[in-house]
Protein backbone atom coordinates (compact mmCIF):
# COMPACT_ATOMS: atom_id res chain seq x y z
CA UNK A 1 0.00 0.00 0.00
CA UNK A 2 1.45 3.93 -1.07
CA UNK A 3 1.34 6.57 1.55
CA UNK A 4 -0.84 8.97 1.23
CA UNK A 5 -0.08 12.96 1.63
CA UNK A 6 -2.47 15.44 2.62
CA UNK A 7 -2.59 19.13 2.48
CA UNK A 8 -4.72 21.66 4.57
CA UNK A 9 -5.19 23.88 1.67
CA UNK A 10 -6.33 28.01 3.40
CA UNK A 11 -5.96 31.42 1.92
CA UNK A 12 -6.47 32.50 -1.35
CA UNK A 13 -5.40 31.51 -4.92
CA UNK A 14 -2.08 32.49 -4.68
CA UNK A 15 -1.67 30.32 -0.85
CA UNK A 16 -3.15 27.67 -2.10
CA UNK A 17 -0.85 27.30 -5.43
CA UNK A 18 1.71 27.23 -3.32
CA UNK A 19 0.42 24.32 -0.59
CA UNK A 20 -0.43 22.37 -3.57
CA UNK A 21 2.98 22.76 -5.26
CA UNK A 22 4.52 22.02 -2.15
CA UNK A 23 2.13 18.84 -1.73
CA UNK A 24 2.63 17.40 -5.23
CA UNK A 25 6.56 17.54 -4.80
CA UNK A 26 6.21 15.75 -1.35
CA UNK A 27 3.67 13.20 -2.88
CA UNK A 28 6.25 12.43 -5.59
CA UNK A 29 3.61 10.20 -7.16
CA UNK A 30 1.89 8.96 -4.07
CA UNK A 31 -2.02 9.90 -3.71
CA UNK A 32 -2.19 13.17 -2.82
CA UNK A 33 -5.57 13.89 -0.86
CA UNK A 34 -7.23 18.09 0.01
CA UNK A 35 -7.97 19.26 3.04
CA UNK A 36 -10.83 21.63 2.88
CA UNK A 37 -11.62 21.94 6.28
CA UNK A 38 -9.66 25.66 5.89
CA UNK A 39 -12.71 26.98 4.39
CA UNK A 40 -15.33 25.35 6.44
CA UNK A 41 -17.46 27.42 9.07
CA UNK A 42 -17.29 31.43 8.74
CA UNK A 43 -14.31 31.92 7.19
CA UNK A 44 -14.14 34.58 4.17
CA UNK A 45 -11.82 32.16 2.12
CA UNK A 46 -13.15 29.40 -0.89
CA UNK A 47 -11.50 26.75 -2.61
CA UNK A 48 -10.06 28.28 -5.99
CA UNK A 49 -7.78 25.85 -7.70
CA UNK A 50 -10.50 24.62 -9.98
CA UNK A 51 -9.63 27.41 -11.88
CA UNK A 52 -6.77 25.21 -12.99
CA UNK A 53 -9.47 21.97 -13.22
CA UNK A 54 -7.86 20.98 -9.99
CA UNK A 55 -11.73 19.18 -8.42
CA UNK A 56 -11.63 18.44 -4.57
CA UNK A 57 -14.65 15.94 -5.69
CA UNK A 58 -11.96 13.67 -6.68
CA UNK A 59 -9.07 14.44 -3.98
CA UNK A 60 -11.05 15.07 -0.86
CA UNK A 61 -10.18 12.87 1.83
CA UNK A 62 -8.51 12.59 4.77
CA UNK A 63 -6.48 9.56 6.24
CA UNK A 64 -4.86 11.06 8.70
CA UNK A 65 -8.25 12.72 10.31
CA UNK A 66 -6.07 13.62 13.39
CA UNK A 67 -3.53 16.23 11.88
CA UNK A 68 -7.27 17.96 10.23
CA UNK A 69 -8.11 18.25 14.04
CA UNK A 70 -4.81 19.39 15.18
CA UNK A 71 -4.59 21.92 12.80
CA UNK A 72 -7.93 23.43 13.48
CA UNK A 73 -7.00 24.41 17.37
CA UNK A 74 -6.14 28.00 17.72
CA UNK A 75 -2.35 28.83 18.23
CA UNK A 76 -1.11 25.28 17.73
CA UNK A 77 1.44 26.49 15.32
CA UNK A 78 3.37 28.23 18.40
CA UNK A 79 3.47 24.16 20.04
CA UNK A 80 4.50 23.20 16.54
CA UNK A 81 7.22 26.02 16.25
CA UNK A 82 8.77 24.03 19.61
CA UNK A 83 8.61 20.33 17.74
CA UNK A 84 10.26 22.30 14.74
CA UNK A 85 8.08 22.11 12.72
CA UNK A 86 7.48 17.86 12.69
CA UNK A 87 5.04 16.06 14.68
CA UNK A 88 5.04 12.24 14.96
CA UNK A 89 1.05 11.24 15.00
CA UNK A 90 -0.91 8.50 14.65
CA UNK A 91 -0.32 6.99 11.19
CA UNK A 92 2.17 9.36 9.96
CA UNK A 93 3.48 12.76 9.79
CA UNK A 94 2.54 16.26 10.41
CA UNK A 95 4.87 18.93 8.69
CA UNK A 96 3.76 22.55 9.24
CA UNK A 97 5.67 25.54 7.53
CA UNK A 98 7.44 27.59 10.35
CA UNK A 99 7.29 30.54 7.30
CA UNK A 100 10.81 31.22 8.28
CA UNK A 101 11.94 30.33 4.53
CA UNK A 102 13.14 26.91 3.42
CA UNK A 103 13.66 24.67 5.40
CA UNK A 104 15.46 20.93 3.94
CA UNK A 105 13.87 19.24 6.66
CA UNK A 106 10.36 19.56 5.25
CA UNK A 107 11.79 17.79 2.00
CA UNK A 108 12.12 14.08 1.42
CA UNK A 109 9.55 12.67 3.47
CA UNK A 110 8.37 9.43 3.45
CA UNK A 111 5.53 7.54 5.25
CA UNK A 112 1.76 9.34 5.65
CA UNK A 113 2.33 12.72 5.66
CA UNK A 114 0.03 15.79 6.51
CA UNK A 115 1.25 19.27 5.19
CA UNK A 116 -0.17 22.31 6.59
CA UNK A 117 1.16 25.93 6.32
CA UNK A 118 2.15 28.32 3.22
CA UNK A 119 5.58 26.91 1.82
CA UNK A 120 5.81 29.82 0.07
CA UNK A 121 10.00 28.82 -1.32
CA UNK A 122 10.10 27.46 -4.68
CA UNK A 123 12.78 25.43 -3.49
CA UNK A 124 10.26 22.91 -2.20
CA UNK A 125 9.34 22.16 -5.80
CA UNK A 126 11.73 22.65 -7.55
CA UNK A 127 12.29 19.33 -8.81
CA UNK A 128 8.44 19.44 -10.43
CA UNK A 129 8.83 22.75 -11.48
CA UNK A 130 7.67 22.48 -15.14
CA UNK A 131 5.09 20.15 -13.90
CA UNK A 132 3.61 23.19 -11.80
CA UNK A 133 4.05 25.67 -14.66
CA UNK A 134 1.99 23.44 -16.94
CA UNK A 135 -0.79 22.70 -14.47
CA UNK A 136 -1.57 26.22 -13.60
CA UNK A 137 -2.85 27.57 -16.64
CA UNK A 138 -6.28 28.58 -16.28
CA UNK A 139 -8.93 26.05 -17.96
CA UNK A 140 -11.73 27.71 -20.21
Amino acid sequence: MSRVVTVRLSGGLGNQMFQYAYALATANGDPLRLDLSGFSGSCQRTYRLGVFGVEPAATVGNPMKIGSLIARIPGVWRLMRLFGGVLRIPGGTMLWDRMTGFDPRMTGRSGNTYCTGYWQDARYFESIGSAVRELFQPVE
